[in-house]
């Protein structure tokens, strides 16, 4: 990523000249900003005529799916492009210079000094080698909030503590890389925010990261937006993200703006078709049965007429929609050419034929679940008892990581089984053990009620009945093979290729998981990461195997690939009766599919049962913690919901606290839980915690994940 330089020269011949700013009080101010790449295939059109403005105080979301084109435009705004892009019509204003056509140091000194940028890859953005001190104290030096090195520092330490991070250990030591995602995300946080910008430009600030990371780091952009009057453009595709920051959201499809206007609005009252879906997908537990199908269009080819209309239900039929590019108008009004204001405003605006039809519209009701319940005397298929594996002292003297410390579970036939906890808490470990990839030091497994043998490898049908979907199945595909020869390699493997069907069992896997029979020849990196994830589900399924463990299905996905990744993987859950372990640190993607919970902290159990019973009545505060950080599906929510922010990070696997592990951050927390481990014990038929003062009552409906108003 480089800085735009020079007046445009690279923009297209006859191109209007720059026009004066226009006084509207507005941070920044972008007007018909269009960008091009340039790419071996052809000219990708990215940005096609985008106007927005963000005001003081206020927080702008620039919501979509992944490569609708929200982070190019973002960074275009603030003078930000790589080689292949060509801005070709547009002006970006700040104060009266246009930073599209201002030079290099003129964009340095206002990015500088006034804009602070956090890009999606935050963690990535601290050098591992250099204190996080004086990263920060340099980033405030060189934006000339301060002057001298000792200042900088000062300046540097007041603004990582207001992120919450005053250990030394941190932010002296010379590997900041080595510390949790959270710690790192907020010292980057810390970094934009030194120089006391007046707009946070923020590219995806949670994504990847826990429930519980991320409700920090929400509400310190909501704080430092309180306390002092910055404006923040938030890029994301995260619904819940959205509804729990967002002043305004504008909503981008294919490159375009095609709604925009104060957040509560949108959400409430949303009159594009797109935007509708996007939030219905966001909500998961109400987006089961009518999620968007379809891909985003080739914007190096994009449709004529509205982009939308391959996917929209309004359009089928029409001619209008596939003629006709609609233009923005005030949300209610006819659709009619007219000429473009450049100033969104806080009106509500939609680019759509059919507004007034939206409106009338309403959401089909949603069915009861097909799937058969799981009863009480269904057999166990997997057993798992007193499981413990740790990690050798990183040096001589040092202690043991105790990453799983006697974990017992059940998994039985066609149930569907949730395994939900921040990151470090063991889930992903135990899953490996499970699946015979790690061996732990002790415990007993059984399959199919045959105890399996812990210290060597498990027979061929052993390993076929228990298959695995990694979190990033794109990184654990050859890149040399085509997916078709992916798919075909355990059939292989196991000498049931020809027995299965051979290519057209390949074709098979490939409808189970939605993708077409021409992706057969195509490679790892033209795959999209929810392509990927698709192409890994098909290779465990391959085998036929009796049990699925799926690690984070829904990691890093948008809102809609998310969703319906999240639907496929119970719609074959059900066709194909499988018994299924899903792993999360987001509670709401494991209420979409479990039948059971079980929540782990710190290598152990702290609580399980059905999911009914654990999301509306949990008895634990780590639980109850987990599901308060759980972004809420509506803006109107806001303020309304009993949010509970968990400060700080689960403790180490090497150096563990006395007593209950959970007891340094929990707000209930006495002597007995200092000085005493507790027990899980039965609270409720079906549910049991371990916790010396268990909660009582049910939850605030508001608080769960997918809690909507009526």
């Amino acid at each position: 990523m480089r800085a735009a330089e020079g007046p445009r020269a690279d923009r297209a011949s006859g191109s209007r000249p720059a026009l004066p700013r226009r006084p509207s009080g507005a941070l920044l101010d972008v007007r018909d900003l269009t960008v091009h790449i340039d790419t071996p295939r052809g000219v990708v059109r990215a940005v096609r005529a985008v106007s927005l403005d963000v005001f003081p105080g206020e927080t702008l979301a620039l919501l979509g799916e992944a490569g609708c084109g929200k982070s190019t435009a973002a960074m275009a705004m603030v003078g930000l492009r790589a080689p292949s892009w060509r801005v070709t019509r547009g002006e970006s204003w700040w104060e009266e210079i246009d930073l599209l056509a201002a030079g290099e140091g003129e964009l340095r000194r206002v990015r500088g000094r006034h804009i602070g940028l956090l890009f999606d890859d935050a963690a990535g953005a601290l050098h591992p080698a250099i204190p996080v001190v004086d990263q920060v104290a340099d980033a405030v030096r060189a934006s000339g909030a301060s002057r001298g090195r000792a200042a900088a520092r000062r300046r540097a330490r007041q603004a990582l503590a207001a992120v919450g991070l005053s250990d030394p250990r941190f932010l002296d030591e010379s590997t900041p890389s080595a510390r949790p995602a959270g710690a790192r995300q907020r010292a980057r946080l810390a970094m934009a925010l030194a120089k006391e910008p007046q707009l946070i430009v923020a590219d995806e600030p949670t994504r990847g990261l826990d429930v519980t990371v991320q409700a920090q780091i929400l509400a310190l952009l909501s704080r430092q937006r309180s306390n002092t009057a910055v404006g923040m453009l938030i890029v994301t595709q995260d619904v819940g993200v959205v509804a729990e920051l967002a002043d305004r959201v504008a909503v981008m499809y294919a490159g375009q703006i095609v709604e925009v206007g104060p957040c509560e609005d949108v959400f409430e009252k949303p009159r594009h078709p797109y935007t509708a879906a996007l939030i219905e997908c966001g909500a998961r537990e109400r987006a089961k049965g009518r999620l968007l199908t379809g891909r985003p269009p080739d914007l190096m080819a994009p449709p004529s007429g509205c982009a939308f209309q391959p996917r929209c239900s309004l359009s089928a039929g029409r001619s209008g929609c596939r003629e006709v590019d609609p233009v923005m108008e005030v949300s209610g009004a006819p659709s009619r050419p007219r000429a473009p204001r450049h100033r969104l405003g806080r009106d509500h605006r939609v680019a759509c034929h059919f507004t007034l039809e939206m409106a009338q519209r309403r959401p089909p009701p949603i069915g009861p679940d097909q799937a058969a319940p799981v009863t009480l005397r269904a057999p166990r298929i997997l057993e798992a008892k007193s499981i413990r594996y740790s990690l050798p002292p990183e040096r001589r003297g040092g202690a043991p990581a105790r990453v799983v410390d006697g974990i017992s579970l059940v998994l039985k036939r066609g149930e569907t089984l949730g395994l939900v906890g921040e990151s470090s808490s063991g889930k992903t470990t135990l899953a490996s053990i499970l699946a015979g990839l790690a061996s732990p030091q002790s415990g007993r497994i059984r399959l199919d009620g045959v105890e399996i043998a812990l210290d060597g490898p498990r027979k061929p049908d052993q390993r076929r009945s228990v298959q695995v979907v990694l979190e990033a199945p794109l990184g654990s595909l050859n890149p040399r093979h085509s997916v078709g020869r992916i798919l075909a390699q355990p059939l292989r493997m196991h000498g049931l290729f020809r027995e299965r069907g051979g290519a057209w069992r390949v074709q098979q896997l490939l409808e189970m998981v939605d993708l077409r029979a021409d992706d057969a020849g195509r490679f790892p990196e033209s795959l999209t990461s929810d392509e990927g994830r698709r192409v890994g589900l098909a290779r465990a399924l391959a085998l036929e195997p009796q049990i699925l463990i799926v690690d984070e299905p829904a990691r890093g996905l948008d809102a809609v690939a998310g969703a319906r990744v999240l639907e496929l993987l119970g719609r074959l859950q059900r066709d194909l009766a499988l018994s299924m372990l899903v792993i999360s640190d987001d509670p709401s993607v494991v209420r979409h599919l479990a039948d059971r919970v079980v929540v782990m902290y710190a290598g152990r159990i702290v609580e399980e049962g059905s999911a009914a019973d654990i999301f509306t009545r949990p008895t634990h505060p780590y639980t109850r913690a987990l599901l308060a950080a759980t972004p809420a599906d509506d803006p109107r929510l806001r303020g309304r919901r009993s949010t509970v922010v968990l400060e700080g990070d689960p403790p180490s696997a090497r150096a563990l606290p006395p007593g209950c592990r959970f007891h340094p951050r929990c707000r209930k927390a006495r002597d007995l839980c200092r000085g005493t481990d507790p027990e899980l014990e039965t609270r409720r038929i079906r549910q049991s915690s371990a916790c010396h003062f268990p909660e009582e009552g049910e939850l605030d409906p508001r608080t769960a994940p997918g809690a909507t108003l009526a």
